[in-house]
């Protein structure tokens, strides 16, 4: 419940222009967090989520990070699901 509140008091927050930037946004996560006693600090994602259609697009910026990017264009992602009872032979180019 409290975090519902906390989704809430920031959404009117930024509809009120009182969020400028990122360090103006983690404020007032934090205030929140010990204001409402809430477990657990919400990410600018859930954030995101929380807000309704017509008010994301002018916070989007604020709300999520710059894209990452490596030096060939490419990256790797490795998902160990289980661990095999064989070896599998790596592949060399």
């Amino acid at each position: 419940m409290e975090e519902q509140l906390v989704f809430k008091e920031i959404n009117e927050n930024l509809e009120d222009g009182k969020i400028k930037n990122k360090s103006d946004l983690n404020k007032l996560k934090l205030n929140l967090v010990k204001k409402y006693k809430s477990n657990k600090i919400p990410s600018n994602i859930e954030i995101l989520e929380h807000l309704n259609e017509k008010s994301k697009n002018p916070f989007k910026k604020i709300l999520t990070s710059k894209p990452i990017r490596t030096l060939s264009g490419v990256g790797f992602v490795v998902i160990h699901v289980h661990s095999c009872p064989f070896v599998v032979p790596a592949v060399r180019s």
